[in-house]
């Protein structure tokens, strides 16, 4: 994807989040603010087609920005109630939160220091977000405490649940995993998949983690091998981190959303299996070139599309609970 379209629609995106408090949808500034710091975080460690750089800037525009409205916005709108953290932590502890960032931040350095490796990887950039947002918390005063809560928690939860989800999988499998998770994969995306497909007329094989298809291009039949990284298990971790932050970042939200992480968890998992279902079906009929495009850039755009017709559904729920309990 051309560099240039990509910046740009970082600074479209940058604009419309400056515009925002200034319209008649201030009120959805949490509700946007919290999209694109989603969709930044998906695109510095999701194994996407663009550059993490641009996650990295629309991030850093992202907290700007919403530095920049402090002062700016309508009164009415800067809350100065305790948010979901000084609820949690008296405002001495929050204190000492940049020192702790400071930790947080440098520690992949360190653990780099003493045990040389290949490079930086997704959880050392997820430790240095980790970092940024503990010192950047108390940066913003009581303005805009959901919003500097739902960062705060995201980037945390994020972690957090990913780091679980490693030692978890280290320690059930080994330093060698690849039969367990060849067998999770059979059962919980290829079966499936084959089923679909073979519902809508192609043919197919699946042998444990691979799925095998017929591609017209070249008149073979094509084994797909499925990745871990496939599975869908990051876009539920991001989901569940996303969901969980904007709940807790206003205490004022109905307890019954949070049963809807449930119906998120199926849409994530559906999702998943449409993504693959698209790229099988552009490799059968259009080759394994353009199988690849498909698998590099269509992800992040179910991914994004899906999110916001789930947000837009808790959304509803949320105004129907409201207006029974007004009733």
């Amino acid at each position: 994807m051309e560099s240039s379209i990509i910046f740009t629609g970082v600074l479209i995106i940058s604009l419309f989040l400056i515009l925002v408090p200034y319209t008649k949808i201030a009120d959805k500034f949490l509700f946007f603010i919290s999209l694109t710091i989603i969709l930044s975080v998906c695109i510095i460690i999701l194994p996407l087609k663009i550059d993490s750089f641009y996650g990295y800037l629309l991030f850093i525009f992202t907290l700007l920005i919403t530095l920049f409205h402090k002062d700016s916005i309508k009164s009415a709108y800067t809350s100065n109630q305790k948010g979901f953290l000084l609820i949690i932590f008296s405002e001495k502890y929050v204190n000492f939160f940049p020192i702790i960032g400071l930790f947080i931040f440098f520690l992949p350095f360190f653990i780099h220091l003493i045990k040389p490796n290949n490079g930086f990887g997704s959880t050392d950039t997820l430790l240095m977000l980790q970092g940024l947002a503990w010192m950047s918390y108390n940066f913003f005063g009581m303005s805009f405490t959901k919003e500097k809560d739902f960062i705060f928690l995201f980037i945390n939860f994020l972690s957090t649940l990913f780091f679980v989800f490693s030692l978890t999988t280290f320690i059930f499998s080994g330093e060698n995993d690849s039969y367990n998770w060849s067998f999770a994969i059979y059962v919980l995306l290829a079966k499936p998949l084959a089923f679909i497909l073979n519902l809508l007329g192609f043919f197919t094989l699946v042998e444990m983690d691979s799925i095998w298809y017929q591609d017209k291009v070249t008149g073979v039949t094509t084994r797909l091998w499925i990745a871990k990284s496939c599975s869908g298990i990051n876009s539920v971790i991001i989901f569940i981190s996303a969901y969980s932050s904007y709940l807790l970042s206003d205490p004022n939200k109905p307890r019954e959303l949070w049963y809807l992480i449930f119906l998120g968890i199926i849409f994530s998992y559906f999702a998943n299996l449409f993504r693959m279902t698209i790229i099988v079906i552009v490799g059968h009929y259009y080759g394994i070139d353009y199988l690849l495009w498909t698998h590099e850039n269509i992800g992040w755009l179910i991914f994004t599309t899906w999110l916001v017709f789930f947000w837009r559904i808790s959304d509803f729920v949320e105004r129907y609970i409201s207006g029974v309990r007004r009733a």
